[in-house]
């Protein structure tokens, strides 16, 4: 790119932050506009299901373009990305109690103490880190518990 690497070091100190902020840089661009700014009046399981489509297709794009030669990322950078990861998840979760908590077509009457906007969040993530690790990227059956057991149904004749 032209510029010198001693340039590159006045705004990264070590190789391993440049490679972090590379990575976040390009997941924030794949979610940023989508999923960060809370103004959706999509009910929470469409939001999910919006979110496992998405995140399975930048996943599996990652993988290609840039896990190819994961085996040569040094333990010290992919220590550091492991952590951003942690961070990035978390702000995954507090998103998802957000758009749960401000779902009104949620039956909260309906449901169990122990099932809030917390717990629920941290079940999706879950299910979705479960997903990507074993690589599946169908989120049916997510979905499906989640529309049939947030939302009151109408009583059957």
């Amino acid at each position: 790119s032209g510029t010198a690497v001693g340039t590159v070091y006045n705004y990264f100190p070590a190789k391993e932050d440049l490679t972090v902020a590379v990575v976040e840089h390009y997941f924030a661009r794949a979610f940023y506009e989508e999923f960060c700014h809370l103004g959706t009046t999509e009910d929470f399981a469409a939001y999910c299901e919006r979110l496992c489509t998405r995140v399975h297709e930048v996943i599996a794009t990652f993988r290609t373009r840039w896990l190819a030669d994961a085996n040569a990322i040094p333990a010290a950078e992919k220590a550091a990305a492991r952590l951003r990861e942690h961070e990035m998840l978390d702000h995954v979760r507090v998103g998802l109690e957000s758009v749960f908590a401000r779902d009104p077509r949620i039956a909260r009457d309906q449901l169990p103490p122990e099932v809030n906007a917390a717990s629920v969040a941290q079940f999706v993530l879950d299910v979705l880190v479960g997903s990507l690790r074993d690589q599946r990227s169908d989120c049916t059956v997510l979905i499906h518990l989640l529309r049939n057991g947030l939302y009151a149904h109408p009583a059957a004749p």
